[in-house]
């Protein structure tokens, strides 16, 4: 009893941070909140045959930036400005600031060009010969970017904004187009039906449904066939129904740490992850593991570890200690890895 609560417990202390999180410092910004579109102004009163300007505000988050409209790498998201004219009005052009250049630490020492602080981009318009002046001309505009700090890069997202041309300067709603609504305190920065879920119906229900979810994986073909050889493992240790579930709660406990200590150092790396993804080389290295992995499971060669290696990883030793390493490297863990990437 006491071999398996001494295993056991580094495990649990591992997962409290996971379970019970504290709250978070210097929390990330929600993507639609690094830039707040502050003002649209029109150049001149509107008439007939005239080219006209249409100029929008924004404020970036400070140790924020944004990429600009033609980024140094076409592997980075640019920033673009759509709108949605009354008719009779013509978008000819849409002027962006300068950008800046910088080198961050997730780019490598590559430069990209950057918008960061107070910015105005200006759409030249121009109206028909018939153009006449209405009561309300109104007018939308959404705004597409991807926000990073030097260490990282959040999500894509788009803010909007809708404002009237006869009075440009009255006050605007912004609309976040991920996910096609008014923002507002109860919706704000909601990203998946899961995480509605979790805010909406509590932690209950939405761990029982990953719960769910995690159950569904054992039907995968990865997964499926090495049920029958994980069950025979405990089976044959023998020991009576509470050692074998004393076993197979360690050898959860195993498969929890090593991913809880996968996602923390992936979190704790400030995005690195996420940016190597984004390298064409980092893509093209893991699509050629995974065609290489392929072919030996067709059969077309075989992978033979060294003998150390076989010793060291190849028996299924009986015990608490072993439950708790066979989940942590076992093949079900190993294929979800596999998947994931």
């Amino acid at each position: 009893m006491k071999t398996f609560w001494a295993v056991i417990s580094p495990a649990l202390l591992a997962l409290l941070p996971a379970l019970f999180p504290l709250p978070a410092a210097g929390a990330l910004p929600k993507p639609n909140q690094v830039v707040t579109i502050s003002g649209v102004a029109l150049e001149r009163p509107l008439s007939a045959s005239q080219t006209n300007a249409i100029e929008l505000s924004a404020e970036i988050l400070a140790g924020w930036h944004i990429n600009s409209d033609r980024p140094l790498n076409r592997d980075y998201i640019a920033t673009h400005l759509e709108l949605k004219l009354p008719a009779g009005i013509t978008l000819q052009s849409i002027q962006y600031p300068p950008a800046e250049e910088l080198k961050t630490s997730f780019s490598g020492g590559e430069k990209i060009a950057v918008f960061t602080g107070s910015i105005r981009i200006k759409a030249v318009v121009s109206t028909a010969p018939d153009f006449q002046a209405a009561n309300r001309l109104p007018l939308a505009l959404t705004l597409e970017y991807q926000a990073c700090n030097d260490s990282q890069c959040l999500q894509p997202t788009t803010i909007g904004t809708t404002t009237d041309l006869i009075s440009p300067a009255q006050a605007i709603q912004a609309v976040d187009k991920s996910e096609g609504q008014a923002l507002s305190d109860d919706n704000l920065g909601l990203q998946s039906e899961f995480s509605r879920i979790f805010q909406t119906r509590g932690y209950l229900l939405g761990f029982l449904l990953v719960l769910v979810g995690g159950l569904a994986l054992n039907l995968t073909p990865c997964v499926y066939p090495l049920i029958g050889v994980t069950i025979a493992y405990f089976g044959r240790q023998g020991g009576g129904a509470r050692r074998v579930a004393k076993l197979a709660a360690l050898y959860v406990a195993g498969i929890a740490l090593m991913f809880s200590t996968l996602g923390l150092a992936a979190a704790l790396s400030g995005g690195l992850f996420g940016a190597a993804l984004e390298k064409p080389l980092v893509l093209a290295t893991i699509a050629v593991m995974l065609m290489v992995l392929a072919a030996s499971s067709f059969g077309w060669f075989q992978f033979r570890p060294p003998q150390w290696m076989l010793r060291i990883t190849g028996t299924a030793r009986p015990g608490y200690v072993s439950s708790s390493n066979i989940g942590s490297r076992s093949p079900r863990s190993r294929a979800t890895l596999m998947a994931c990437s």
